[in-house]
């Protein structure tokens, strides 16, 4: 059985002329970027009413004695049944030769999984998929014959990561399929490739097929560039999301939306919305989702040339309880990473919420809609009478309070009193006092965090699903990651100045800058940031600082759950210290007194 060892081959070997063939090879050229890898080939014999079809992997067609037959070429196939799934999956492997293939598991960090070598016969091999945690992993398998990977996501646990060798399936005859040819036949060629996720589709070749030949299908890369937001408002049955088209591609846009799946890379020919024509940012709404189900989502545009695919991400209809923190994984130690919450921690006295424990008490507390958004002066309003919304903060103020601890006085989310206490125990009276276990939010104090004690209502609405840095992980996000100096910067969003932190796994969208460091000074419109958001990017607006009832200062402070300095009253997240009114200042500075008010933003621990 011959192998495609240049792009797809088919050979048509005359009926009427014994031991002769007509030999037709295929190569695949994008226009002004060198060849592409061809994933099928309609092929129509116009004069007998015909066609076949060359899908990947199987690349040769043969002609003899009035009939096609297709055999394997040289690309190893990957499958999982199911994706997403709860735990473990089974995947196929589908191997052009016998031969030792590689295969290895992936977390989106890089970090290795599982692995496993084996020695395959041609055809279909089975392994079964192990992952310990919900996460989105990648399989890829090697040998000397190709390579190719899968992407995998996770909702449930087992006892490992783990990749097994289950069985080997062998390899399937091809298909007789008794078509006709003769010399001279009216044929039509038709190439199918994917170029940057999506689908091209090769300008025609018709020809009186005489002689032996190689053909080259061309393809136009001219499509439009598209961008996918990160989707939100998710309920059990729906969600809003949307995109921006960045260009044309040099044609008009005809048609724009959203499309989604249960299956990875969603097309036009799954569910999708119809969101008007033409150039920049659309709004769409998700519906009819099945609650607990993970869907994959991509914007699309198309012009004249086709259709083109923005980023995929992915959304889960989901139970009230679904936390849907930010899309971006920080690494916050050698082995632990975090997601950030969809914005600032904001309150109000205004309703009821359960703590840890099982309470219900008076206020409620949620996450900022957008990144960018804050308080600002209204918080000088701040009372156990205000049903406005605060979102500036005393340390420790989550409303717990050990009955054991005397010295702690102030502990609820309106507290803003700065007269000093007892310093010997506890400075100002905000937070765990001295003589305590834990004189931190943590450990037996942990109740003091603001995300372990409160039921965040946008948030998941249960308590312990949240929680604030340390300050030993704020240094290691901010200074010791991987490439960490240049995955910060300041700047604006929607004219709100901040600092922006970069996800571990960074890709910049297209016609965006970034520049890292103090005096980097980025500036991103809301349509903007909605692409840099939904490659994961973190945006820690300015939101002052309060001291009593006194709104201000030059710099904007975020709490840490451990003090920077040793039983200090200063306790800030001071390396989230930054200028507020201009593109200059220090990440990394000194602290503000537990009675002062500053911001919060909480994260959760990438499972």
């Amino acid at each position: 059985m011959k192998k495609a060892l240049i792009s797809i081959l088919f050979a048509l070997a005359m009926a009427n002329m014994a031991f002769s063939q007509i030999t037709v090879r295929f190569a695949s050229r994008l226009a002004l970027n060198g060849y592409i890898q061809l994933d099928s080939v309609v092929v129509e014999n116009v004069t007998r009413s015909w066609t076949e079809r060359l899908v990947y992997p199987d690349t040769v067609l043969v002609f003899a004695s009035s009939s096609i037959a297709e055999a394997q070429g040289w690309n190893i196939g990957l499958a999982s049944y199911p994706n997403p799934f709860r735990g473990t999956a089974t995947v196929s492997l589908t191997a052009p030769e016998s031969g030792n293939y590689t295969l290895r598991l992936f977390n989106l960090s890089g970090q290795l999984l599982a692995e496993t070598a084996q020695r395959l016969e041609a055809g279909t091999s089975l392994f079964d998929i192990s992952l310990r945690e919900p996460q989105m992993a990648l399989l890829t398998v090697s040998s000397a014959h190709g390579q190719n990977s899968l992407k995998l996501l996770n909702s449930g646990r087992t006892s490992g990561n783990a990749i097994a060798f289950r069985s080997n399936i062998m390899a399937t005859n091809k298909m007789q399929s008794n078509q006709p040819f003769a010399t001279g036949d009216l044929m039509r060629y038709i190439g199918y490739a994917t170029y940057n996720g999506n689908q091209l589709i090769s300008t025609p070749i018709e020809q009186n097929q005489q002689v032996s030949e190689s053909l080259t299908l061309l393809f136009s890369a001219d499509l439009p560039t598209v961008y996918t937001n990160t989707p939100t408002n998710v309920s059990t049955t729906a969600a809003s999301c949307g995109g921006n088209v960045l260009s044309d591609g040099g044609s008009p846009i005809i048609s724009r939306g959203i499309c989604w799946s249960i299956s990875q890379n969603p097309t036009i020919n799954d569910s999708h919305t119809s969101d008007s024509t033409g150039l920049g940012t659309f709004s769409s709404n998700i519906t009819g989702l099945t609650s607990g189900t993970f869907y994959f989502v991509r914007a699309y545009a198309t012009n004249t040339n086709g259709t083109a695919y923005g980023n995929e991400t992915f959304v889960l209809a989901t139970p009230e309880n679904y936390i849907n923190p930010l899309p971006g994984v920080f690494s916050i130690s050698a082995t632990d990473q975090i997601h950030f919450s969809k914005g600032n921690l904001q309150y109000t006295n205004l309703g009821t919420h359960v703590v840890a424990g099982g309470d219900t008490v008076r206020g409620t507390w949620r996450f900022a809609e957008h990144q960018w958004e804050t308080i600002g002066t209204a918080n000088s309003n701040i009372s156990s009478t205000y049903t406005g919304w605060i979102d500036l903060f005393c340390w420790a103020t989550s409303g717990y309070h050990d009955s054991n601890d005397i010295y702690n006085t102030h502990y609820y989310p309106y507290s803003y009193d700065t007269n000093s206490v007892s310093r010997q125990y506890n400075w100002w009276g905000y937070g765990p006092s001295l003589n305590m276990p834990d004189t931190n939010l943590v450990g037996t104090s942990a109740n003091y965090d603001w995300g372990v004690y409160n039921a965040i209502s946008n948030g998941g609405n249960t308590s312990g699903m949240w929680r604030t840095l340390t300050a030993a992980e704020c240094d290691y996000l901010t200074r010791l990651r991987t490439d960490a100096a240049q995955k910060w910067g300041v700047g604006f969003v929607n004219g709100v100045y901040g600092v922006f932190l970069l996800p571990d796994d960074w890709t910049l969208p297209q016609g965006l800058t970034f520049s890292a460091g103090m005096n980097s000074n980025n500036s991103y419109t809301v349509a903007e940031w909605a692409m840099m958001e939904s490659m994961g990017a973190v945006f820690l607006p300015s939101g002052l600082n309060r001291y009593h009832k006194d709104v201000g200062g030059t710099a904007a402070y975020y709490w840490a759950s451990t003090n920077f300095y040793l039983q200090s009253e200063n306790s800030n997240l001071s390396c989230f210290h930054f200028l507020s009114s201009s593109g200059s200042g220090y990440f990394h500075g000194g602290g503000l007194r537990r009675c002062f008010g500053c911001s919060v933003r909480l994260v959760t621990n990438s499972k």
